[in-house]
């Protein structure tokens, strides 16, 4: 079986790909092997892509590109790179449902702050971590925001931290952050026992910042809780 991930069918450069792996399916079903094409699009778009089309091969849904993270073969193309190379009337909200977790492109964040916790851990202790990293990393005043894992989402001290801090608290898919933790910097065995992760605050940070982004504090940990801050590569 061979499989081919495709961004989608806005994409004019998928649309000939899949032509091509149609008159190859013919090709080699004969030997007793199968093409499969996977895309992030909605089934009903997919179902009446492949209708339409008359494809001798699956062309099937994989949302939110998830098992292409398990395998470690999704990037963000970025908004500039959809909206240049998009076919006329593509609608990603529609075609693919709600927002990738992963394209913070529209927000005005300057600096992403990945936080970790221990079960019951204070709020007191996060806002003294965050606001450590901060300093350490001179981005005072900047627009910002705190990441976390979605398993998180029961930890009553980070919402209580987010609002003493007065920043926008994002829960981020554990896909998500498997894909950003390959640039992590720092490993804890126990929250890679615990999560398949080596760092919880680091891959929150670098998802938040996006696929550009570098670390700009290494995980700090302290109270119970650990923090990182990754933000855009200087040119």
């Amino acid at each position: 079986m061979a499989l081919s991930f495709h961004r989608g069918h806005w994409c004019p450069y998928c649309r000939i790909n899949t032509n091509a792996l149609a008159q190859a399916q013919c090709d080699v079903e004969p030997l007793g092997s199968q093409i499969v094409a996977i895309t992030p699009d909605l089934q009903h778009f997919t179902t009446a892509k492949a209708d339409a089309a008359a494809k001798p091969f699956p062309i099937v849904t994989d949302i939110d590109n998830g098992y292409a993270l398990t395998l470690n073969l999704q990037y963000g193309a970025g908004t500039e790179t959809i909206v240049r190379h998009a076919m006329p009337g593509t609608n990603m909200q529609r075609d693919n449902g709600a927002k990738r977790q992963d394209d913070f492109s529209d927000r005005e964040t300057a600096v992403a702050i990945g936080i970790g916790c221990k079960k019951g851990c204070s709020s007191d202790a996060i806002v003294a971590l965050v606001e450590r990293a901060i300093a350490t990393a001179s981005c005072a005043g900047a627009p910002a925001a705190l990441f976390t894992h979605e398993a998180k989402t029961s930890e009553a001290g980070l919402a209580s931290a987010a609002k003493a801090l007065g920043l926008p608290l994002v829960f981020l898919e554990a896909g998500v952050l498997r894909q950003a933790s390959l640039r992590a910097a720092t490993n804890s065995p126990r929250v890679m026992a615990m999560f398949g992760l080596p760092s919880i605050a680091e891959a929150a940070a670098l998802a938040g910042a996006g696929p550009s982004s570098v670390l700009l504090v290494a995980r700090m940990s302290d109270g119970g809780a650990s923090c990182a801050i990754a933000g855009k590569k200087e040119p």
